[in-house]
């Protein structure tokens, strides 16, 4: 990413001058809402009874990149930080500010790309979210 950031979550915080995190990608959380039908939601002209916000997901992708500590017991910080949840997700891309109420999000890391000679592994982190930021 080009722009200015920063993450906090779990204890955890770093921005584009870390050098041992960096955000690769970060979206906004996804807008999900459940719905309770009168009929089946297929059937044409269904009456839709009720809609409420549902728990949303926020996505985004960490580059561990060593900094002069092994990218694993950076991948540990993050897991720990990830478990210290629920708490407070905050999240500003150039300038713009999202605060949200977040759980432990779900962690992968995927071995294609990870970087080990030069110390570096990708994770991607799920949090599951409040539907609206603040």
């Amino acid at each position: 990413m080009s722009t200015s950031y920063s993450v906090a979550f779990g204890g955890l915080s770093f921005d584009e001058t870390s050098a041992t995190y960096r955000l690769v990608e970060a979206a906004p959380a996804d807008e999900k809402w459940r719905r309770s039908w009168a009929t089946a939601p297929y059937v044409a002209g269904g009456t839709v009874l009720a809609e409420v916000a549902d728990v949303s997901s926020y996505r985004m992708a960490i580059r561990c990149i060593g900094g002069g500590t092994n990218a694993g017991t950076l991948l540990n910080a993050i897991r720990t930080a990830s478990r210290a949840l629920p708490g407070t997700l905050v999240v500003v891309l150039a300038g713009a500010s999202e605060t949200y109420q977040a759980r432990p999000a779900d962690i992968s890391c995927r071995a294609e790309y990870e970087d080990l000679a030069n110390n570096q592994r990708l994770v991607t982190l799920v949090f599951p979210v409040q539907p609206y930021p603040s």
